[in-house]
């Protein structure tokens, strides 16, 4: 470790993606219709899930990094999401709408586009006890961020 600290801890986009896709499949930690979004328990053991995907990288890694990096890939995300919501409430031809240039803008969307929370498991240790749904949201594709097109699928209705 640097003596920089924790806070430039910079992490791998292989780890970053495999946290979003486990964070999706943890919808008790982001929708708020889940049964048990309020249970104080099942959240702890869905953020340990989480801790245990950071560990592998940074054995140091608390609750407390957890939610440090839910929030700064939300803000991220909700940044970009408002430069599209404005530029298309602004643009007066296709060309003038922003395109997002966030890599993992796209992987991100279920937090905005599906508040039901299906989808289909990717989180490495909870594919045994998930079932596929047969909802769109699809992240098994994805190999490599930096090789996808430009996010065309991220689509916001009803927003203000």
């Amino acid at each position: 470790m640097d003596d920089k600290g924790d806070a430039y801890r910079v992490l791998p986009r292989n780890l970053i993606k495999r946290f979003i896709l486990c964070y999706h499949d943890l919808p008790i930690l982001w929708n708020r219709t889940h049964p048990h979004y309020k249970d104080r328990q099942k959240r702890h053991e869905a953020i340990t899930t989480l801790t245990d995907l950071l560990k592998e990288y940074d054995p140091t890694a608390t609750h407390g990094h957890v939610f440090r990096k839910i929030e700064s890939l939300r803000a991220c995300v909700r940044r970009e999401h408002r430069k599209v919501v404005e530029s298309r409430r602004k643009a007066t031809t296709p060309e003038q709408i922003y395109t997002p240039t966030l890599w993992y803008y796209n992987i991100f969307s279920f937090a905005f586009e599906n508040s039901s929370g299906e989808g289909t498991s990717t989180c490495p240790d909870d594919d045994a006890n998930s079932e596929d749904t047969g909802a769109d949201v699809h992240f098994d594709n994805i190999e490599d961020p930096q090789e996808t097109e430009i996010y065309p699928k991220m689509e916001f209705t009803n927003v203000r």
